[in-house]
């Protein structure tokens, strides 16, 4: 299970590199700030650090502590609620570190919502301003 969580963040990863030479090729490099910025960001922030977390746990706990080790979904969800607290940290800093990645995920969102249209909508109303006023 945790392998396939590992390929999927690595092949999505993957995908969101390989749109840059899109956005690259097609001249149109608004994008690469308002759509492979935020999904790069939103995807390494929530689902890079579970697969660190992965990684984490793989090298530090061995069979014999396994019966010790913290959940890692019990982590990821307590991420989300803010309740870091709750459970024993895998690191130190960890609570810290996992609310500075959940607001940098949610401010991403809208970026990815809302930056391209407004910036297209902005661009449309400055090409019609520039045609219905012509320079004497």
């Amino acid at each position: 299970m945790k392998m396939s969580v590992i390929v999927g963040v690595i092949h999505m990863s993957f995908g969101i590199i390989l749109s840059t030479y899109n956005h690259l090729h097609f001249r149109k490099k608004h994008n690469l700030y308002l759509v492979f910025l935020p999904e790069l960001l939103f995807l390494l922030c929530l689902f890079g650090y579970l697969v660190f977390m992965i990684f984490y746990k793989w090298l530090v706990f061995s069979a014999k502590d396994s019966r010790e080790a913290p959940s890692i979904l019990i982590h990821f969800i307590n991420m989300f609620l803010m309740q870091g607290d709750t459970v024993s940290p895998l690191y130190p800093g960890q609570a810290g570190l996992q609310v500075f990645r959940v607001v940098i995920a949610v401010l991403s969102v809208p970026v990815l919502l809302l930056g391209k249209p407004i910036f297209l909508y902005w661009l449309h109303k400055r090409a019609a301003v520039t045609v219905i006023s012509p320079q004497v």
